[in-house]
């Protein structure tokens, strides 16, 4: 009976010791993504996506990081993406470092960052990127609400310039030929 408290005792030190809780810990609240559910889970989700790329293993201070913020503020998804095993995205995204977190919202990457060191720069860069996805969100209300005649005049003004602007070169092309 001793020995196996022994025992018991040993494999909380090691495990504690080598982060295993850590990696356990984790996988609690964030999900892995790969190639194959990017455009669904990423792409064209309804909300913001915040996807750490990782390589190898998630462990250490940035797994019980980004698993704490999981927990307290479910404001956005998060997801984790091992960079070894998914080239395609990390070069379209150009990921270069191992745990670059970064943030997509309507198919799009807001913004990314490798100079996350505790919660509160993460909670910082993820307000950041929330805030430019609200100012995105309102320009695109601002165009949608727009009178269909400010449109038009917009678009017809827009013409007028393309006009005038191949009218001058060829008024220049003219100028130069005689």
């Amino acid at each position: 009976m001793r020995i196996g408290k022994n025992i018991i005792v040993f494999f909380l030190v090691f495990s504690i010791f080598f982060g295993v809780f850590g990696v356990a810990h984790a996988e609690w609240f964030i999900s892995e993504i790969t190639e194959i559910g990017f455009p669904k889970e990423v792409e064209h989700s309804d909300s913001p996506v915040m996807v750490v790329f990782y390589s190898g293993m998630f462990y250490g201070k940035f797994a019980k990081m980004v698993d704490d913020y999981a927990k307290k503020r479910s404001r956005i998804k998060i997801l984790k993406m091992d960079r070894s095993l998914n080239q395609l995205t990390v070069n379209k995204y150009k990921i270069k470092r191992n745990f670059t977190f970064a943030v997509f919202a309507d198919g799009e990457l807001i913004d990314k960052t490798t100079s996350i060191a505790n919660t509160d720069d993460l909670t910082e860069f993820i307000n950041h990127c929330l805030k430019k996805f609200k100012e995105m969100r309102d320009e695109e209300k601002k165009q949608e609400w727009r009178p269909e005649r400010i449109k038009k005049r917009e678009k017809e003004m827009e013409k007028n310039k393309d006009k005038k602007g191949s009218n001058e070169k060829e008024e220049e092309e003219d100028y130069i030929y005689r």
